[in-house]
């Protein structure tokens, strides 16, 4: 047991000391390694967060429906019912005769019951999207929906907004998984490339441990230890760095936008962060001192 822990400990010595031994190559390593995390971190928490902002204005959407002038506030009532049950659909509520001509004496201060001598408002409704679909919404699909239901007269939607949203917001979750492969693949170069120099520079040294019967695995041990150095101390730069980032994202969204969107860290992304770091950096280890030691 004692031996086991004295080798334990030596090796682990060894790969601090590798990682000593090459200060500005570790320091390079972990700067980059920390900026690679980051980039890849805020990807994200973009991700996670872009269907939250997205969801605001799926909020935003809004459908006016407006009946035939011969449809009475009982048909409509059917009508809207009907509309409800389409899907996409998230709420659809019923202005009455009645209402209708409330708000537009509201909104325009004019009594046209009196001007006119009768109301010529129609019934209408104003329809929300729903906001929780994963992936687009087809606006189109909806209203072509509404309209088939019958005794509608007009429909009025802000099309070309919402299809801009949806259409930006598919290209974003599109292209976010290939950019985080490629930080990815860089992040394991960094490690490959820094390990390699170790491996380079201790080339003697490995020479005269296969020559006296050293395993493989015990000569590149010290390497993973270096690997697992240098990811932790860039794990220790970007956890504040995100941190940051999110809080001073929410102050400027809160004091100088219109938006009530916070923010938000996933915490599956904190937990499962140092997981993936770690096997990315071991992996990339693993690769430059098997592929060097053969």
């Amino acid at each position: 047991k004692l031996k086991m822990i004295d080798k334990i400990l030596y090796l682990t010595s060894e790969g601090m000391k590798n990682v000593m031994r090459h200060k500005l190559t570790s320091f390079i390593a972990v700067i980059s390694m920390s900026i690679s995390i980051y980039i890849v971190c805020l990807l994200f928490i973009a991700g996670f967060n872009t269907q939250k902002i997205l969801q605001y204005f799926r909020g935003k959407y809004k459908i006016e429906v407006f009946f035939n002038q011969t449809v009475s506030n009982q048909e409509a009532v059917g009508l809207v019912h009907k509309i409800r049950k389409i899907k996409g659909v998230r709420t659809a509520s019923l202005i009455e005769k009645e209402d209708a001509l409330r708000i537009f004496k509201d909104q325009f201060n004019e009594d046209i019951l009196k001007i006119l001598g009768y109301n010529p408002l129609p019934v209408s409704a104003v329809i929300n999207i729903s906001r929780t679909k994963i992936g687009p919404i087809k606006i189109e699909k909806i209203i072509k929906e509404i309209k088939d239901i019958g005794s509608i007269e007009k429909v009025l939607y802000q099309g070309s907004l919402i299809r801009k949203i949806e259409n930006n917001y598919k290209k974003i979750v599109e292209k976010l998984p290939y950019v985080g492969f490629v930080i990815i693949l860089t992040t394991i170069l960094i490690i490959y490339n820094t390990i390699r120099l170790s491996l380079f520079s201790r080339k003697e040294l490995i020479n005269n441990l296969r020559l006296i019967g050293a395993t493989k695995l015990f000569i590149m041990t010290p390497f993973l230890v270096e690997a697992f150095i240098i990811s932790f101390f860039s794990l220790m730069l970007v956890f504040p760095l995100l941190f940051g980032t999110v809080e001073g994202v929410n102050y400027l969204v809160s004091n100088f936008s219109s938006f009530k969107v916070k923010v938000s860290l996933d915490i599956e992304i904190l937990s499962t962060l140092p997981l993936i770091v770690f096997l990315v950096s071991l992996f990339g280890s693993y690769r430059a001192s098997s592929s060097f030691i053969k």
